[in-house]
Formats: C-alpha cells, sequence, structure tokens
C-alpha cells in the first residue's frame, strides 16, 4: 500500500492484475450484466488510482470488495432515476467532483465501520467460544485483519484455512459424489481451497 500511496504504477497493476476478476465477479453477481459489471470494475480502480495517496486501509481485498459493491448500489439507483426520468437529459456539471469526494468519504465510513463491526464480532464470538462462526465470518468479511502464523507440523504452511476438507471416510463410503464434489473445488479438498462463494 506504501508504493501505491507513493504513485507506484507497477503496485498499482499488481493489484489491478491480482483483484480484477475478483470484483468483476462481484459486481457481475449482483448486476447480471458483464458491460456494467466491467465498467464499475474499471471506476472503482480508477477512483483507486486518483484517491491514492489518501488511502490508508489494512485489508485491501475486503476494502475493494465493499467499495465495488457500493458502485454496483449507487449504479443501480441511477438506473433506477434514470428509468422514472426518461426524457430528463443529464449533464455532467462541476458539482460531478465533488460529488466524487463525498461518495469516497462515505465509502471509507462504510470500510471502517465494516472492519469495526466485525472485529467487534470476532471478540464476541471467541469471548462465546465459538471459535467456528469467527471463523465462518473472518472468511465471509475478511475482518478483523489475521496475520497467520508458522509453527512445526503447520499444515498449512502459514495460511489460515479456508475450508473444512471432507471426513476421511467420505472417499470409501461415498466415492461417485466425493470425486465428482471435490473436482468443483480450485485446488481439491484441502483446508485452503476456496469454496464457490470465497473469493
Amino acid at each position: 500500500m506504501l508504493r501505491l500511496r507513493q504513485g507506484d504504477e507497477l503496485a498499482f497493476t499488481e493489484i489491478y492484475n491480482r483483484y480484477w476478476d475478483k470484483l468483476y465477479y462481484i459486481a457481475h453477481k449482483l448486476l447480471k450484466d458483464q458491460e456494467a459489471a466491467e465498467g464499475i470494475v474499471q471506476d472503482v480502480f480508477l477512483m483507486i488510482w486518483k484517491k491514492r495517496a489518501g488511502l490508508n486501509m489494512e485489508c485491501i481485498s475486503a476494502y475493494l470488495a465493499a467499495m465495488t459493491r457500493y458502485a454496483v448500489f449507487r449504479y443501480l439507483s441511477k438506473e433506477k432515476r434514470s428509468k422514472q426520468q426518461e426524457n430528463i437529459v443529464g449533464l455532467l456539471t462541476a458539482n460531478a467532483a465533488s460529488e466524487i469526494d463525498i461518495d469516497y468519504k462515505i465509502l471509507l465510513e462504510i470500510a471502517n465501520g465494516l472492519e469495526m463491526i466485525n472485529t467487534q464480532y470476532w471478540v464476541l464470538n471467541n469471548t462465546k467460544l465459538d471459535f467456528y462462526e469467527s471463523w465462518a465470518n473472518w472468511r465471509r468479511t475478511g475482518f478483523p485483519v489475521l496475520t497467520p502464523v508458522v509453527y512445526p507440523g503447520n499444515a498449512t504452511n502459514g495460511t489460515i484455512p479456508r475450508r473444512f476438507p471432507y471426513p476421511v471416510t467420505e472417499a470409501a463410503s461415498n466415492a461417485v459424489n466425493y470425486n465428482a464434489a471435490i473436482a468443483n473445488i480450485p485446488g481439491g479438498d484441502l483446508l485452503t481451497s476456496r469454496v464457490w462463494w470465497d473469493k
């Protein structure tokens, strides 16, 4: 993030290449419109570059996901207004720049709010010894920002698990369905593989 804030184009390109598909998946899942989804993702990255100097985020994946969802909701809101006012031609004015700044401030508030809420939820569930829910909500939201620990005998080489593998008895007792299921899991039946919704 430091390199990006300093205007490093290579750092921006790395982020773009790493997250474009994931953000497109989010936008397209909500819109079911390829062209609109691509446009929204491009706008998100354009906003990131324009506002790079002021970026302050601990979890970039969660931040970008929240930014994309917000952009989708804003797009849908505009589409709704457009359909209600088909005979009105929208013109860009000097207010457009201030509108972008307002949107950015709202986005920061949303991202910070999500981080605070989910960090508190993590603490609450761990206090209740409900570690499974803490882990499940971390996979859903990306918060709190966790630091993987590598210890002797670690089964994932320091990667935080993303799913539970199937029981070892499943392959023997239900081989056909087991093989069909793991064939649809990128990476196979491993702790580090991601299920379809875990992007």
